[in-house]
């Protein structure tokens, strides 16, 4: 799908089609995965934005209440509103299909079956391998085969599998919030997070079948993948340098694509000097001390962002 997003074909439905039928297509096709990359790029964007404002109150500029105000904005009534929009067609069709009272049992049937973490984990894989696929291309079918809904896999294949598309950003989500202690975000915002953290760092055990049965296989899947951290060689298989190394091959084929769907950091580090802006505005320019001392605020974000504008082309170029 996302090599299907910069193709010719997409650009003639865009021309030809009606509205109301593109927009059917769009949110069945690539709209759908790039919501996908938009709701994990939010996330992402509030971790930084708690750890960046709640680092800046000793600015004095009252950037920890404009970051409590946009949090409780968004992780309030509309979350929630999105969140039951979520489920209310199944439960409508089991309503119509099978009474009042399946409606209901099917809905917790899926709560109780961890359905909302699986989701979760789903809609980062999706987006993910979507924004992955615009920025550097080589897309690969991977073959599952039969067995995997039934076949327990190893801890190190877990975490070769998912570390760099899940376990990575859920921990960096996890830094954030810590960094951002200092500041209460009120419970709906550490809520949403920790099911995010949760969601996208635990769901590859969780759904692995017969993980915690034996405790004497889940310490040796441990040792084993400790050994495969600590040693040399060129196989992806049996050192985690080699699997590091393989995992930036990708990047060697950057296109310019990723301007028009840049990084979460990138995004964060946006919004984040929008908010400093308008919580601090810098006035004209003057020749004082005061005038300068008013960047300081604005350095750290604005900072960020020209060294991704500029690492990103001269990594590409040294890369290639």
């Amino acid at each position: 799908n996302g090599e299907q997003a910069i193709t010719r074909q997409w650009t003639r439905l865009g021309l030809q089609l009606p509205l109301h039928r593109l927009c059917g297509v769009f949110y069945t096709h690539v709209g759908f995965y790039l919501n996908q990359v938009l709701m994990t790029s939010a996330l992402q964007t509030f971790a930084f934005m708690c750890a960046f404002f709640a680092l800046g109150q000793r600015l004095d500029l009252g950037f920890a209440d404009g970051a409590v105000g946009v949090s409780a904005s968004y992780f309030g009534l509309l979350y929630l509103v999105f969140v039951t929009a979520s489920m209310i067609p199944l439960l409508l069709e089991t309503w119509v299909e099978e009474g009042l009272r399946a409606a209901f049992g099917s809905v917790a049937n899926s709560l109780l079956s961890l359905s909302p973490v699986f989701a979760a984990f789903q809609s980062k894989m999706m987006a993910f391998y979507f924004e992955a696929t615009v920025h550097y291309g080589g897309a690969q079918y991977i073959p599952t085969g039969r067995g995997l809904a039934t076949a327990r896999e190893p801890f190190v294949k877990l975490f070769q599998t998912f570390a760099a598309s899940h376990m990575q950003d859920g921990m960096e989500l996890a830094a954030f919030l810590c960094f951002g202690a200092a500041v209460s975000y009120q419970w709906p915002f550490y809520l949403c997070m920790s099911f995010s953290i949760y969601s996208w760092t635990l769901a590859p055990f969780l759904f692995n079948p017969r993980q915690f049965d034996c405790p004497q296989q889940a310490w040796r899947d441990l040792g084993d993948w400790a050994a495969w951290m600590c040693a040399p060689g060129l196989d992806p298989g049996e050192a985690w340098v080699a699997w590091a190394d393989r995992q930036q091959q990708v990047r060697r084929h950057v296109s310019v694509l990723w301007l028009l769907m840049p990084s979460a950091r990138f995004l964060a580090a946006c919004c984040s000097t929008v908010l400093v802006l308008v919580l601090a505005p810098v006035g004209p320019f003057e020749p004082t001390l005061a005038w300068a001392g008013a960047l300081v605020a604005v350095t750290p974000p604005m900072a960020h962002i020209v060294i991704c504008l500029l690492a990103a082309p001269v990594v590409g170029c040294w890369r290639g």
